[in-house]
Protein backbone atom coordinates (compact mmCIF):
# COMPACT_ATOMS: atom_id res chain seq x y z
CA UNK A 1 0.00 0.00 0.00
CA UNK A 2 1.08 3.60 -0.89
CA UNK A 3 2.74 4.97 2.18
CA UNK A 4 1.18 8.80 2.64
CA UNK A 5 2.54 11.58 4.74
CA UNK A 6 -0.95 13.76 5.80
CA UNK A 7 -0.89 13.82 9.42
CA UNK A 8 -3.83 12.38 11.28
CA UNK A 9 -2.75 13.37 14.74
CA UNK A 10 -1.20 17.53 14.81
CA UNK A 11 -1.84 19.89 16.98
CA UNK A 12 -5.06 22.08 16.73
CA UNK A 13 -4.46 25.73 15.17
CA UNK A 14 -5.83 27.89 17.57
CA UNK A 15 -3.64 30.81 17.06
CA UNK A 16 -6.59 33.14 15.87
CA UNK A 17 -8.77 31.59 18.49
CA UNK A 18 -8.67 34.60 20.83
CA UNK A 19 -9.63 38.43 20.07
CA UNK A 20 -6.88 40.55 19.59
CA UNK A 21 -6.83 44.37 19.66
CA UNK A 22 -3.60 44.55 17.10
CA UNK A 23 -3.07 41.82 14.64
CA UNK A 24 0.39 41.33 13.49
CA UNK A 25 1.55 40.27 10.58
CA UNK A 26 1.67 36.49 10.14
CA UNK A 27 5.08 35.06 9.79
CA UNK A 28 6.06 31.31 9.83
CA UNK A 29 7.30 31.58 13.71
CA UNK A 30 7.31 28.53 16.01
CA UNK A 31 4.18 29.02 17.02
CA UNK A 32 2.66 28.15 13.14
CA UNK A 33 5.07 25.78 13.06
CA UNK A 34 3.49 23.66 15.40
CA UNK A 35 0.69 23.81 14.20
CA UNK A 36 1.13 24.01 10.35
CA UNK A 37 -0.10 20.49 9.35
CA UNK A 38 -3.68 21.10 10.95
CA UNK A 39 -3.57 24.55 9.48
CA UNK A 40 -2.68 23.22 5.75
CA UNK A 41 -4.95 20.58 5.80
CA UNK A 42 -7.94 22.94 7.23
CA UNK A 43 -7.34 26.19 4.60
CA UNK A 44 -6.24 24.39 1.64
CA UNK A 45 -8.74 22.56 -0.53
CA UNK A 46 -7.50 19.17 -2.11
CA UNK A 47 -4.24 19.80 -0.04
CA UNK A 48 -4.23 15.61 0.60
CA UNK A 49 -5.07 14.88 -2.93
CA UNK A 50 -2.44 17.89 -4.14
CA UNK A 51 0.38 15.60 -1.57
CA UNK A 52 -0.53 12.16 -3.46
CA UNK A 53 -0.62 13.94 -6.92
CA UNK A 54 2.95 15.15 -6.02
CA UNK A 55 4.14 11.69 -5.48
CA UNK A 56 2.87 9.94 -8.64
CA UNK A 57 4.25 12.82 -10.28
CA UNK A 58 7.52 12.44 -8.89
CA UNK A 59 7.26 8.56 -9.49
CA UNK A 60 6.45 9.39 -13.15
CA UNK A 61 9.03 12.07 -13.99
CA UNK A 62 12.09 12.57 -11.13
CA UNK A 63 15.11 10.82 -13.54
CA UNK A 64 18.12 9.14 -12.13
CA UNK A 65 21.38 11.52 -11.13
CA UNK A 66 18.81 14.45 -10.94
CA UNK A 67 17.99 16.99 -8.59
CA UNK A 68 14.52 17.27 -7.24
CA UNK A 69 13.94 20.80 -5.27
CA UNK A 70 10.78 21.71 -2.78
CA UNK A 71 10.93 25.58 -2.73
CA UNK A 72 9.27 26.31 1.18
CA UNK A 73 8.98 22.84 1.77
CA UNK A 74 7.34 23.79 5.37
CA UNK A 75 7.31 20.50 7.84
CA UNK A 76 8.24 18.18 5.09
CA UNK A 77 4.85 16.68 3.79
CA UNK A 78 6.16 17.41 -0.30
CA UNK A 79 9.76 15.87 0.66
CA UNK A 80 8.48 12.80 1.94
CA UNK A 81 5.93 12.01 -0.72
CA UNK A 82 8.93 12.48 -3.42
CA UNK A 83 11.22 10.36 -1.30
CA UNK A 84 9.03 7.25 -0.59
CA UNK A 85 8.59 6.96 -4.52
CA UNK A 86 11.90 7.58 -6.23
CA UNK A 87 12.85 4.70 -3.85
CA UNK A 88 17.06 4.20 -3.94
CA UNK A 89 17.52 5.85 -7.37
CA UNK A 90 20.20 7.91 -7.28
CA UNK A 91 18.46 11.21 -6.70
CA UNK A 92 19.08 14.16 -5.04
CA UNK A 93 16.37 16.12 -2.89
CA UNK A 94 16.56 19.09 -1.24
CA UNK A 95 14.00 21.46 0.55
CA UNK A 96 14.66 24.63 0.98
CA UNK A 97 12.88 27.29 3.75
CA UNK A 98 13.54 30.67 5.21
CA UNK A 99 11.86 29.12 8.58
CA UNK A 100 14.03 27.65 11.38
CA UNK A 101 11.08 26.39 13.17
CA UNK A 102 9.41 25.00 10.15
CA UNK A 103 12.91 23.13 9.32
CA UNK A 104 13.11 21.63 12.71
CA UNK A 105 9.51 20.03 12.06
CA UNK A 106 10.34 19.36 9.03
CA UNK A 107 13.83 17.63 10.03
CA UNK A 108 12.27 15.82 12.85
CA UNK A 109 9.79 14.38 10.60
CA UNK A 110 12.02 13.45 7.72
CA UNK A 111 13.86 11.61 11.11
CA UNK A 112 10.74 9.58 12.05
CA UNK A 113 10.34 8.53 8.55
CA UNK A 114 13.86 7.71 8.10
CA UNK A 115 14.30 9.28 4.99
CA UNK A 116 17.38 11.70 6.27
CA UNK A 117 19.73 10.16 3.82
CA UNK A 118 17.79 11.33 1.09
CA UNK A 119 17.32 14.69 2.00
CA UNK A 120 18.67 17.55 2.08
CA UNK A 121 17.19 20.76 3.93
CA UNK A 122 18.56 24.25 3.23
CA UNK A 123 18.01 27.47 5.36
CA UNK A 124 17.47 30.54 2.82
CA UNK A 125 15.33 32.74 0.89
CA UNK A 126 14.05 30.20 -1.80
CA UNK A 127 15.06 33.20 -4.52
CA UNK A 128 18.65 32.80 -3.12
CA UNK A 129 19.78 29.57 -3.11
CA UNK A 130 21.62 27.99 -6.48
CA UNK A 131 19.76 25.13 -8.55
CA UNK A 132 20.85 23.13 -11.51
CA UNK A 133 20.07 19.27 -12.75
CA UNK A 134 16.71 19.44 -11.54
CA UNK A 135 13.95 16.79 -13.53
CA UNK A 136 11.25 18.29 -10.70
CA UNK A 137 10.61 21.61 -8.73
CA UNK A 138 7.87 22.04 -6.63
CA UNK A 139 6.42 25.19 -5.61
CA UNK A 140 3.00 24.74 -3.34
CA UNK A 141 1.98 28.15 -2.30
CA UNK A 142 5.42 29.56 -2.25
CA UNK A 143 5.34 32.23 -4.74
CA UNK A 144 2.70 34.76 -3.82
CA UNK A 145 4.99 34.94 -0.23
CA UNK A 146 7.40 36.84 -2.41
CA UNK A 147 7.18 40.38 -3.18
CA UNK A 148 5.53 40.81 -6.63
CA UNK A 149 8.71 41.88 -8.18
CA UNK A 150 10.50 38.98 -7.23
CA UNK A 151 8.29 36.30 -8.72
CA UNK A 152 9.10 36.43 -12.32
CA UNK A 153 12.66 36.03 -12.05
CA UNK A 154 12.56 33.44 -10.14
CA UNK A 155 10.65 31.90 -12.32
CA UNK A 156 13.24 32.05 -15.02
CA UNK A 157 15.59 30.74 -12.71
CA UNK A 158 13.44 27.34 -12.29
CA UNK A 159 13.11 27.10 -15.92
CA UNK A 160 16.66 27.21 -16.39
CA UNK A 161 17.49 24.78 -13.66
CA UNK A 162 15.04 22.40 -15.15
CA UNK A 163 16.82 19.71 -17.49
CA UNK A 164 14.78 18.88 -20.89
CA UNK A 165 11.95 16.63 -19.68
CA UNK A 166 11.88 18.62 -16.37
CA UNK A 167 8.82 20.06 -15.03
CA UNK A 168 7.71 22.48 -12.30
CA UNK A 169 4.53 21.88 -10.03
CA UNK A 170 3.59 25.11 -8.66
CA UNK A 171 0.39 25.82 -6.83
CA UNK A 172 -0.53 29.40 -5.62
CA UNK A 173 -3.84 30.91 -4.32
CA UNK A 174 -5.18 33.42 -7.07
CA UNK A 175 -7.81 35.97 -7.78
CA UNK A 176 -10.01 36.44 -10.55
CA UNK A 177 -10.56 38.59 -13.30
CA UNK A 178 -14.18 39.28 -12.76
CA UNK A 179 -14.55 40.94 -9.56
CA UNK A 180 -18.32 38.78 -9.22
CA UNK A 181 -16.65 36.19 -9.51
CA UNK A 182 -13.40 36.52 -7.00
CA UNK A 183 -16.04 37.91 -4.23
CA UNK A 184 -18.58 34.66 -4.65
CA UNK A 185 -15.31 32.06 -4.29
CA UNK A 186 -13.90 34.10 -1.59
CA UNK A 187 -17.39 33.80 0.35
CA UNK A 188 -17.33 29.98 -0.73
CA UNK A 189 -13.87 29.53 0.80
CA UNK A 190 -14.70 31.24 4.22
CA UNK A 191 -17.67 28.41 4.30
CA UNK A 192 -15.20 26.00 3.75
CA UNK A 193 -12.83 26.93 6.31
CA UNK A 194 -16.07 27.32 8.90
CA UNK A 195 -16.75 23.51 8.15
CA UNK A 196 -13.44 22.61 8.98
CA UNK A 197 -13.60 24.53 12.31
CA UNK A 198 -12.68 27.91 11.95
CA UNK A 199 -14.65 30.58 13.61
CA UNK A 200 -15.95 33.83 12.13
CA UNK A 201 -12.98 35.67 14.29
CA UNK A 202 -10.60 33.28 13.40
CA UNK A 203 -11.01 33.45 9.46
CA UNK A 204 -11.27 37.65 10.21
CA UNK A 205 -8.38 37.58 11.54
CA UNK A 206 -6.11 35.36 9.96
CA UNK A 207 -7.23 37.21 7.37
CA UNK A 208 -5.76 40.59 8.73
CA UNK A 209 -2.97 38.78 9.59
CA UNK A 210 -2.10 37.71 5.88
CA UNK A 211 -2.54 41.56 4.70
CA UNK A 212 0.17 42.57 2.59
CA UNK A 213 2.27 39.16 3.65
CA UNK A 214 0.31 36.70 0.86
CA UNK A 215 -0.06 38.79 -2.14
CA UNK A 216 -2.10 36.75 -4.85
CA UNK A 217 -2.08 37.49 -8.39
CA UNK A 218 -4.96 36.64 -10.78
CA UNK A 219 -5.24 33.49 -12.41
CA UNK A 220 -4.62 34.62 -15.84
CA UNK A 221 -1.40 36.89 -14.50
CA UNK A 222 0.53 33.82 -12.96
CA UNK A 223 -0.21 31.82 -16.31
CA UNK A 224 1.37 34.49 -18.18
CA UNK A 225 4.59 34.88 -15.86
CA UNK A 226 4.88 31.14 -16.46
CA UNK A 227 4.43 31.12 -19.91
CA UNK A 228 7.05 34.75 -19.93
CA UNK A 229 9.62 32.98 -17.78
CA UNK A 230 10.47 30.47 -20.61
CA UNK A 231 7.38 27.92 -20.16
CA UNK A 232 4.99 26.54 -22.51
CA UNK A 233 1.52 27.05 -21.70
CA UNK A 234 1.03 25.61 -18.08
CA UNK A 235 -1.68 23.15 -17.53
CA UNK A 236 -4.04 24.06 -14.94
CA UNK A 237 -3.95 20.33 -12.88
CA UNK A 238 -6.59 21.45 -10.66
CA UNK A 239 -8.68 24.46 -8.60
CA UNK A 240 -10.90 24.99 -5.70
CA UNK A 241 -11.84 28.22 -5.08
CA UNK A 242 -9.17 30.14 -5.43
CA UNK A 243 -6.69 27.33 -4.69
CA UNK A 244 -5.11 26.38 -7.86
CA UNK A 245 -2.22 24.06 -8.89
CA UNK A 246 -0.43 24.17 -12.27
CA UNK A 247 2.10 21.76 -14.40
CA UNK A 248 4.17 22.86 -16.47
CA UNK A 249 7.05 21.10 -18.70
CA UNK A 250 10.49 21.69 -20.25
CA UNK A 251 10.48 20.07 -23.97
CA UNK A 252 12.62 17.23 -24.57
CA UNK A 253 14.89 18.91 -27.26
CA UNK A 254 13.72 22.33 -26.04
CA UNK A 255 16.20 24.81 -25.66
CA UNK A 256 17.20 25.81 -22.00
Amino acid sequence: MEKEFIEEKHNIDQIFREPNDSVSAFSFDSDVALVFDDMAQRSIPLYAELQRFTARLAAAVVTPNTNVYDLGCATGTSLLCVASRVGESPVKIIGVDNSYPMLERCRSRIERYGYQHKIELVCSDVADIPMENASLIIAHYTLQFLPPARRLSLLRKIRQALVPGGYLLLSEKATHDSAPIDSILTGLYYDFKKRNGYSELEISQKREALENVLIPFSLSKTEDMMIEAGFSRPELLAKCYQFCSFLAGVPQSGNR
